[in-house]
């Protein structure tokens, strides 16, 4: 997330389900931004309003047992960004990819690891479009909760395989398919999952241009990094804190260099 006021369409809400269990440091310091809607209440009334064909999955995660599942928090992230970018449109980041660039306002997903497309960056400029309803329909079919990302990226590329009719929607990456644009995992993967400490590292300027340069965004891998809790440490010169200081100004101030915050902020 950017946190200047340049990062045009941003759905920020979308991901009220991970919002809502954030410290109350987290949540004054996105606040301050202007263009950032602070949710309230519980998560099932955001889905009483959703049409009837959204609320196949509020009977998903209304039958379910949350205590008991193993990804549950993960699995709620995957199915609010279908439904809300079904009923409303917009764009979709995950909160930890650091906004580089105004986005395009188009339907779009992008390539990442392993082989699949990520739903860690989805656009739709319409609302009701047919491909996230099959892909709602696909979550509620196959739910498969304890295989990490049955529900997200492994969901989205088997309704790709299906929209493109093509078992390698891979073929497709650089283009349209069906009226989505398949875009390179570089445009918000500039760093592989299994390269992710690189960031914490400092960087030479020419390096920093020559990965980063024109890209939409950079996702940090925050769910890697919070079992090795690396952090950003206001004058180290990591190249984390340097991204922080050119597109999470606010974030930067309020909370990497405060002299009263409890805790340093966790990438």
């Amino acid at each position: 997330m950017k946190d200047n006021g340049h990062a045009a369409g941003v759905l920020s809400w979308c991901t009220f389900a991970e919002w809502l269990r954030r410290p109350i440091l987290e949540r004054q310091v996105l606040s301050q931004v202007s263009h950032v809607k602070v949710p309230g209440g519980a998560v099932s009334s955001y889905f009483l309003a959703l049409a009837p064909v959204d609320k196949l999955l509020l009977a998903l995660v209304t039958m379910v047992s949350p205590h008991l599942e193993r990804h549950w928090t993960h699995v709620l992230a995957d199915s609010c960004r279908l439904a809300l970018l079904r009923k409303y449109s917009g764009i979709y980041l995950d909160t930890d990819i650091i906004s580089m660039k105004s986005l395009l306002f188009a339907n779009f997903t992008c390539f990442g690891e392993g082989g699949f497309f990520n739903n860690g960056a989805l656009g739709f400029h319409v609302i009701h479009h047919d491909f996230l309803l099959d892909c709602m329909k696909d979550f509620v079919a196959n739910y498969i909760e304890h295989i990490w990302g049955h529900q997200g990226r492994k969901l989205i590329t088997c309704v790709l395989k299906r929209w493109c009719k093509s078992n390698n929607p891979t073929n497709f990456i650089g283009k349209e398919c069906n009226g989505i644009s398949l875009w390179l995992r570089r445009w918000f993967y500039p760093i592989s999952y299994s390269s992710w400490e690189r960031y914490y590292v400092p960087w030479k300027n020419k390096d920093i241009e020559s990965i980063f340069s024109g890209r939409y965004g950079a996702h940090v891998w925050n769910y890697v990094n919070s079992s090795k809790e690396r952090k950003i440490i206001a004058g180290e010169g990591s190249l984390m804190e340097y991204l922080f200081q050119m597109y999470c100004p606010i974030t930067y101030r309020s909370v990497i260099q405060s002299k009263n915050h409890s805790e340093l902020l966790k990438a």
